[in-house]
């Protein structure tokens, strides 16, 4: 059966079937282990075979990959089916195909990476980091993949250093976008408390196994990650912020050659809760970033929220809209050539004693005691807490609360005992949503008369003045 026949004559059809059938493809089959690095590309028979392959990849030449998992559009769609094209600037050329309905979908990501790194490198952006990942026979054998088939994307679990004992980081490879050497990664971190050394999905949940024997589910619900502690229950694990940080790509704004004043940016971002936001600009690929103002959203009230306090004036119930906010580039950083820009989640206030009320300073039992009907904010741990005695300067771990009691580390005994002391708690605030929409970053380029106000021009003899 031939498709096309709404667009093309069938005489066109009936040629380019019989001029395809002339070219006999080799045939292959993969045989899966239990690892990715156990499989093998056999080869085969026409009707055992389920990779075809045309041609071979060539160094020079560009390709683009399709990939359909199987039961994507229906319960009877049945096959997993990949197609690999050599590009031209007038058309596309089949050079290898593959279809089977017997695999998992982690082996379907298993063979999307084998024929993308067969025919392109995924990504021109990672040699090094790549050559690290794969460096000793144990890294290589701690990569573990899992295929989203709902949002097509592609995890692989690894190990980031020879030095660390497992799986401690995520790297993730969204398809929706195609795979050239323009690809690039998404990556996850948690500390200690992250370490999968294996993955697969369920349905439409992410699951996680742990090196300690946990198996822990990823959901677009769930805005925190849990703090592990073997020592206790996990009932009782405080949770940890999840950090993001989106860093751009070098912009020469399409003048390389020309200085540009970059004075402001404009964010969107949906409204999803409040949020805690950091944009920081890096130029000519500088080591060293210029923080702008952060951008702070305290309009919503959420279900569970800890710092809802009865009689706000104007609360606002899950609040939907958009977070649209324009912020300055700080002086000494306005004219460059490249800029890049980071955008993560700010440092704050996140509770103050205005809200909730002073508290007694204890020096022998590093604890403050919160005066009045309100509790310490449960959710409070980790995060740190400073004084006025110092002008807030001062900032100690809170390392547990118990009611109206906040116990902090202070080895060196710097803050003294006080009674009706106000405080802030400040940190990377737990349970915050960062969907960025867009950014607009507005330029202009400079002239060569405004280029000298602010660069002296070098003398180009060597002469003595």
């Amino acid at each position: 059966m031939m498709t096309g026949t709404s667009f093309f004559s069938n005489s066109r059809c009936t040629e380019a079937a019989k001029s395809a059938k002339k070219k006999t493809p080799d045939h292959f089959r993969y045989v899966f282990g239990q690892l990715f690095q156990d499989t093998e590309v056999l080869p085969s028979t026409e009707r055992l075979g389920t990779l075809k392959i045309w041609e071979e990849p060539i160094d020079s030449a560009y390709y683009v990959i399709g990939a359909d998992p199987a039961y994507g559009s229906s319960d009877w769609a049945d096959r997993f089916c990949i197609q690999v094209f050599r590009c031209y600037a007038d058309g596309l050329d089949q050079v290898a195909e593959f279809a089977t309905h017997e695999m998992n979908t982690y082996q379907f990501a298993w063979v999307i990476a084998h024929l993308a790194g067969a025919y392109k490198k995924i990504s021109d952006t990672i040699n090094e980091r790549y050559k690290d990942l794969v460096s000793s026979d144990t890294r290589k054998s701690r990569i573990y993949g899992a295929f989203d088939t709902v949002d097509n994307r592609i995890h692989w679990a690894c190990t980031s250093a020879d030095a660390a004992t497992d799986n401690d980081c995520l790297f993730t490879l969204d398809l929706r976008w195609g795979v050239s050497e323009a690809s690039t990664f998404t990556t996850r971190v948690g500390g200690a408390s992250f370490a999968p050394t294996a993955v697969i999905y369920y349905g439409s949940d992410f699951l996680r196994a742990d090196k300690r024997g946990y198996l822990f589910k990823h959901n677009s619900s769930y805005t925190t990650d849990p703090k592990i502690n073997t020592l206790a229950a996990y009932s009782t694990w405080p949770v940890q912020a999840i950090v993001p940080n989106y860093v751009s790509t070098v912009f020469n704004f399409g003048y390389p050659m020309v200085r540009k004043w970059v004075p402001k940016i404009l964010l969107s971002m949906q409204n999803e809760t409040d949020v805690s936001v950091q944009i920081n600009s890096i130029n000519d690929q500088s080591t060293t970033t210029d923080a702008l103002l952060p951008i702070r959203v305290r309009e919503n009230v959420l279900w569970g929220t800890v710092s809802a306090i009865w009689g706000t004036v104007t609360p606002y119930w899950s609040n939907s809209q958009l977070i649209e906010q324009m912020r300055r580039f700080p002086a000494g950083s306005l004219r460059c050539s490249f800029k890049q820009i980071q955008i993560t989640q700010a440092y704050t206030i996140i509770y103050n004693s205005d809200t909730f009320g002073v508290a007694d300073v204890s020096s022998t039992t590093k604890t403050a005691t919160i005066l009045g009907a309100l509790s310490w904010p449960t959710d409070a741990v980790d995060y740190y807490i400073s004084f006025e005695h110092d002008n807030y300067v001062k900032q100690y771990l809170i390392t547990s609360i118990a009611g109206s009691v906040v116990s902090y580390l202070d080895p060196s005994t710097t803050q003294p005992s006080d009674l009706g002391s106000k405080w802030l708690i400040q940190g990377q605030p737990k349970g915050e949503v960062f969907n960025i929409l867009s950014y607009i970053v507005y330029y202009a380029p400079l002239t060569d008369q405004s280029y000298r106000t602010y660069r002296t021009e070098q003398d180009s003899t060597g002469a003595n003045a």
